[in-house]
């Protein structure tokens, strides 16, 4: 009979339950096998995993737990061991991930045939269409891990391929509006006739806030008179992937932003209009709105007044980029914007600035060009 025993452990993240089973002596070798899982978050799910697996070694044979499995399989099941570890909002990304990218690739493939050629090839694959195949790529690998965890695999092959350089770049997937394209997108939302339109522009735009975080905002974390709102909360997803309030992206994101004087203005009288609202911006009273809804206002406004549409999170990037041509340092913008590094401010903002760089570039080139022809 198969026998358990449970250990708790420290870790940076907590508390952690590490499951070891004396599973037998493998008929096949005359070798005693020795079964370990590591990195439970509750001593529940360690016992759960130690019975199951000890009822099917009792049922099925010694060998049928250590037998291979697709990558579909695995993924799913470490998904379920992942998702008590992550906010719901992690998880559901996370689960986006492997559904989208990892099980279309590689799901029917068996774990023991998986070699370090096809986590190469996976990458090259992943870093020609994605821009964040690194992250998805990581994830694959922790799925590997939790493969050899079960004794399914001696190692994990993932770990032995060089990652290559992403054939998308960042700036290819950055729009910003200049100083005077958001000042024209600001006045065509002003003569808009949706009256929650204008201020929750204007908010966006000279704030930088996420989408998520304006939905989120309450009156209560404005203070008008002093101009400065709190970002303590963010429209985010719960467990079933849908709408709901929980805590910002990240612990920078828990921030003060300073208010200048004419959006405090634009507030007020918003607020005003609005006497009965728990939220800024609501689709009823006492609900936050919909996050489609100004993506919608958004297109509708571009295309009406022929203004080159970019995304809502561009306006973010907007923000950033104009701040720190205004003469703000790194810091102070990533402070302002809650980014979670200063390389992701720097980031953005040189992205931005080459573009424009090579464009005057090719403006004064065109411009030389045009010169010359018309002397000869």
């Amino acid at each position: 009979l198969a026998m358990a025993s449970i250990q708790k452990y420290e870790t940076k993240k907590g508390p952690r339950y590490r499951v070891d089973i004396y599973a037998g002596v493998d008929p096949l070798t005359g070798k005693q096998v020795n079964m370990t899982k590591r990195g439970f978050t509750t001593k529940k799910a360690a016992n759960a995993w130690a019975d199951r697996t000890r009822v099917e070694i009792q049922q099925k044979g010694l060998n049928s737990s250590l037998a291979p499995d697709t990558i579909t399989n695995i993924a799913n099941a470490w998904l379920i061991e992942y998702k008590p570890t992550v906010r719901d909002a992690t998880y559901i990304k996370t689960r986006g991930y492997v559904k989208n990218h990892i099980i279309p690739l590689l799901g029917d493939i068996k774990v023991n045939k998986i070699t370090p050629f096809i986590c190469q090839e996976a990458a090259n694959k992943w870093s020609t269409d994605l821009v964040n195949y690194k992250e998805i790529f990581q994830y694959f690998k922790r799925i590997l891990k939790y493969a050899v965890n079960l004794n399914m695999i001696s190692h994990n092959p993932a770990e032995e391929i060089t990652l290559p350089k992403a054939q998308i770049k960042i700036e290819d997937t950055i729009k910003v509006w200049s100083k005077e394209e958001l000042s024209a997108f600001l006045e065509a939302c002003k003569a808009d006739n949706k009256p929650a339109c204008y201020p929750f522009f204007r908010l966006l735009a000279f704030t930088g806030m996420r989408r998520g975080e304006i939905l989120a905002l309450e009156w209560r974390h404005l203070d008008l008179d002093k101009r400065y709102l709190k970002v303590e909360q963010a429209v985010t997803k719960d467990a079933n992937n849908s709408a709901a309030i929980g805590p910002p992206k990240n612990k920078k994101s828990k921030r003060i932003i300073t208010l200048d004087k004419e959006t405090v203005d634009i507030l007020k009288n918003w607020k005003d209009a609005e006497l009965s609202q728990k939220y800024v911006f609501e689709s009823s009273p006492g609900h936050f709105m919909s996050e489609n809804r100004p993506r919608n206002w958004l297109q509708n406004i571009c295309r009406k007044n022929h203004i080159q549409p970019i995304r809502i999170h561009d306006i973010r990037h907007t923000h950033c980029t104009l701040l720190m041509e205004a003469g703000m340092s790194p810091k102070d913008v990533q402070d302002r914007l809650g980014h979670q590094s200063i390389e992701m401010t720097l980031n953005v903002y040189a992205h931005v600035t080459a573009k424009r760089q090579k464009h005057i570039a090719d403006s004064f080139g065109n411009f030389m060009s045009s010169t010359s022809k018309t002397t000869s």
